[in-house]
């Protein structure tokens, strides 16, 4: 009868291979784990600034229809009332960002200057502050009187 010789069977993993396998996939593990603890750390700042630029934005919307409400009633008196509400949009407990009114003027080239009343300037330049960035728009007094057609907002 033929005799069958012995073939060493070689298809597994030995004990060395498994072990170093481990020990690399462990090493993964601990970058992969520390760049998303690190991410995940940060991730609120992103959420922040995106609420504070939202709760900004707002707050310019509710300036700008308050504006129009007091153009509509009164162009001459608009924009001193609104430096007059100034504060209370600060105090707003659905906004409370930072708002900054000041009076500006150009000169003939374009420049902008501040000045300390609206006597000398129509233009009130009004910035909302945000984490992040800041919102800015410029009311003017553009209607000469209240026979101009209403404006809708």
């Amino acid at each position: 009868m033929p005799t069958k010789s012995k073939i060493a069977d070689n298809s597994g993993f030995t004990l060395v291979e498994i072990i170093i396998a481990l020990i690399a996939a462990g090493i993964l593990a601990i970058f992969y784990f520390h760049f998303m603890g690190t991410a995940m750390d940060f991730s609120w700042k992103s959420v922040e600034l995106v609420a504070g630029e939202a709760q900004a934005e707002g707050l310019m919307e509710k300036i700008i229809s308050d504006y129009v409400l007091r153009i509509n009633q009164n162009p001459d008196t608009a924009l001193a009332q609104m430096v007059a509400l100034e504060g209370t949009y600060e105090s707003d407990a659905d906004f409370g960002s930072p708002v900054n009114m000041e009076y500006i003027a150009y000169d003939s080239a374009g420049n902008q200057s501040t000045v300390p009343s609206p006597a000398t300037s129509n233009n009130l330049k009004v910035t909302v502050e945000a984490p992040g960035s800041n919102f800015t728009t410029i009311l003017t007094k553009s209607r000469n009187d209240t026979s101009n057609p209403v404006i809708y907002y």
